[in-house]
């Protein structure tokens, strides 16, 4: 473990900033320019093509960056590893793009979006190159950084230049395609230069079932957070409108930006959980409820702000044709809170205690009643973009409640972080009264935003210093140090 990981963080830190820089900017321009129904369109053919590239990646990604990282120090071992386990990524990948395109000709070839399908089918492609996962597990962050950050720049002018209006949604994904494409092409001849080797001929088939079997539970269970959400974009596709469509995705890229931000401690832990979890099991658990303090900090407040700024929020990102979007986008705040708490026990417990079959098990519960609840909607008409949003959540919950209770009994492992929870609660309540006397000075949108935003944050850091929290008292003890070091 020579590389350290506040280097790691910082890294993966700025990366992080890149990624919530990138739709800040972008998503507004994009939902402006294209519009409700463009946006619907292009959406609706994502999460389409969303659920083929999640079958083809096959969680190869996590199960890779876990195994890897466990081996990373012994060169053959890693090596064989890594050959096994791409050689199941490739033949997925090439699986699914065959079954993509003839599902898309057989479906959609009459449709006005089977060009937009046709132009998708790159990101299944794609996937043959992505092996980024050897990177994190080899705590490359500086090189991820670097590359991506350089890479999205690119993309991001390409996007200014060229989207113009409406009728540019066939370029828009062309440029999607191009950059993730570009992505993992850099980061393939980095790692095959400086980290891994591909070995074919030492593949054991018996070896690759193995890891079949495991990744067959692994691909559900990580992708759980993306499978409800593009479930519900597709339903909404068939059995109500494309405007629908866009509210829902409003409301999940406003979520998705506030989740890239509280989940950059959880990947640069990942590495390190894994090995002290082999290895020095104290250290883990310690780590673990660190951790869980962190997000709890971060993401309760962003939630509840979410909530409490849900226009302005819409007026930023999309315009007055997106004011429909206001209920969806409150529920997706409160979700905020339910996707880290899931990513937490599935991801950072009972992933690397290896209960794929557990995790699979309650997942297919949970995906059941939310399939059940979805047809309810659709029975009694009642199928919308908030409703959609609120239904998954429900789901949601069921699963995590399943996820505690093992936890708690079978793996004898204490969660016991209510103290600092409760008090990340009481204060970021504080936010509601505030933001509400902010909104009656009539300000314009964007002041309304940046105002509340600054004065929750006061309200906040003395609420936390008067509460003596542990978790931001060790924040500001790093950022000292840091300041006296130079």
């Amino acid at each position: 473990m020579k590389k350290s990981i506040t280097k790691n963080f910082i890294y993966s830190m700025l990366l992080n900033i890149m990624n919530l820089v990138v739709p800040i900017l972008i998503t507004p321009f994009i939902f402006k320019k294209l519009g409700p129904e463009s946006i619907g369109e292009v959406e609706f053919t994502y999460s389409l093509a969303k659920y083929f590239l999640i079958i083809a990646t096959f969680g190869t990604l996590t199960y890779g960056l876990r195994e890897l990282s466990k081996v990373k120090d012994n060169k053959k071992q890693s090596n064989l590893v890594f050959s096994e386990i791409y050689s199941i990524k490739i033949l997925m990948t090439l699986l699914c793009t065959a079954t993509y395109y003839v599902y898309v000709y057989i479906q959609f070839r009459e449709k006005e979006t089977y060009g937009l399908f046709l132009i998708l089918g790159g990101l299944i492609i794609s996937n043959l190159f992505n092996i980024e996962w050897v990177n994190r597990a080899y705590e490359n962050f500086k090189f991820i950084a670097i590359k991506t950050i350089i890479i999205r720049l690119i993309y991001i002018i390409l996007i200014v230049l060229l989207i113009k209006d409406k009728n540019s949604k066939q370029l828009y994904l062309s440029l999607i395609v191009i950059n993730e494409m570009l992505n993992y092409i850099v980061s393939y001849i980095y790692i095959f230069k400086n980290n891994i080797s591909y070995r074919v001929k030492d593949v054991k088939i018996s070896n690759l079932k193995y890891h079949f079997k495991l990744l067959l539970v692994i691909v559900l269970m990580i992708n759980a957070n993306v499978l409800y959400t593009q479930f519900d974009k597709i339903m909404l596709g068939f059995y109500s409108t494309k405007n629908e469509v866009a509210y829902y995705s409003i409301g999940q890229k406003v979520m998705g930006i506030s989740y890239t931000i509280v989940m950059t401690m959880v990947s640069v832990s990942v590495p390190r959980l894994s090995y002290y979890l082999a290895n020095e099991k104290e250290k883990y658990y310690k780590l673990l409820n660190k951790l869980i303090e962190f997000l709890s900090l971060l993401v309760i407040p962003m939630s509840i702000g979410i909530i409490g700024l849900s226009k302005e929020i819409i007026l930023f990102f999309g315009g007055t044709q997106y004011l429909e979007a206001d209920l969806s986008i409150k529920y997706f705040g409160f979700r905020l809170v339910v996707a880290g708490a899931a990513g937490i026990l599935n991801g950072q417990i009972l992933f690397l205690h290896k209960k794929e079959k557990i995790i699979f098990k309650f997942l297919v519960i949970s995906g059941i009643l939310n399939v059940i609840l979805k047809f309810s909607l659709i029975r009694f008409e009642n199928l919308n973009s908030s409703t959609a949003i609120l239904t998954t959540i429900i789901a949601e919950i069921f699963c995590i409640s399943l996820y505690y209770s093992y936890i708690i009994k079978k793996l004898k492992i204490s969660l016991n972080r209510y103290k600092a929870i409760r008090t990340y609660v009481v204060i970021s309540f504080a936010f509601i009264p505030t933001i509400y006397f902010i909104k009656q000075f009539s300000f314009q949108y964007i002041l309304t935003i940046i105002f509340s935003i600054i004065v929750c944050i006061v309200i906040y850091t003395i609420g936390l210093l008067m509460a003596k929290d542990k978790s931001f008292l060790e924040i500001i003890k790093i950022i000292n140090r840091k300041f006296k070091r130079r």
